[in-house]
């Protein structure tokens, strides 16, 4: 048992290798920044792909209290549940797979899985879990004022995509979105579609307007662009 600082709280983690690197350097001191100034006690928080619970905490540290979270990998979920537990966050949790259809979903395992990892929802048969559509999970946040969700969800970002630019005709929103570019399918459609969306960090909106390699903006070809159309 090991504890971890965010802002001026300390939270409770089970033993994990991600940890140590966590305490080690500064991990997307971008995020936690982006969180802070638009994340606030009123806000409803959603986070799909929550992984080991890191950016639900930064949600919790900063008072929001309105928690939801969506975690694919089955032994990360188990995780997830403990640190909520132990550190006496209210967040309602969902072991289930948001993509395009109802069904069940394989994945997780290669030749480099490893338990827990971050990157494992894309890849072979280790897991079964229940597929859920994107537009059915959205729909019980229809008319909610204040949300802000955070999708990081390796790839699974581009069959998703319709679901959330309907989901944001019709409702307020941030959207905090990986985008995973060795995991895309179509690329050049996915970034015209992205483009319909009012994107807010114009770096990245560049690079994907002119179709720039992201390694000159970030070196390992993760980013994240944020939404807002709060104003539309």
């Amino acid at each position: 048992m090991s504890q971890i600082k965010i802002l001026d709280k300390f939270y409770k983690v089970k033993p994990h290798w991600f940890w140590k690197q966590y305490s080690q350097e500064a991990w997307e001191p971008e995020t936690l920044e982006i969180y802070k100034k638009y994340i606030n006690p009123e806000t409803t928080y959603i986070d799909l792909g929550a992984w080991l619970g890191v950016t639900l905490m930064y949600a919790h540290a900063l008072g929001c209290t309105k928690l939801y979270g969506v975690e694919a990998n089955p032994e990360s979920f188990e995780l997830l549940q403990e640190h909520c537990i132990m550190n006496g966050i209210e967040a309602h949790l969902d072991n289930i797979c948001i993509c395009n259809e109802n069904k069940l979903v394989d994945f997780g395992a290669d030749i480099n899985y490893t338990s827990t990892s971050s990157a494992s929802s894309m890849r072979g048969t280790q897991f079964r879990v229940q597929g859920i559509k994107a537009e059915e999970y959205f729909k019980q946040f229809n008319n909610i004022k204040g949300l802000f969700i955070k999708i990081d969800i390796e790839g699974a970002e581009e069959i998703i995509l319709d679901d959330l630019i309907n989901f944001l005709k019709y409702n307020k929103a941030l959207v905090y979105l990986s985008i995973h570019i060795p995991f895309l399918q179509s690329k050049e459609s996915f970034f015209d579609r992205l483009l319909e969306l009012p994107i807010i960090n114009e770096d990245y909106k560049k690079c994907l307007e002119k179709r720039t390699k992201v390694s000159e903006l970030r070196e390992d070809n993760f980013f994240e662009i944020l939404i807002d159309n709060r104003r539309e």
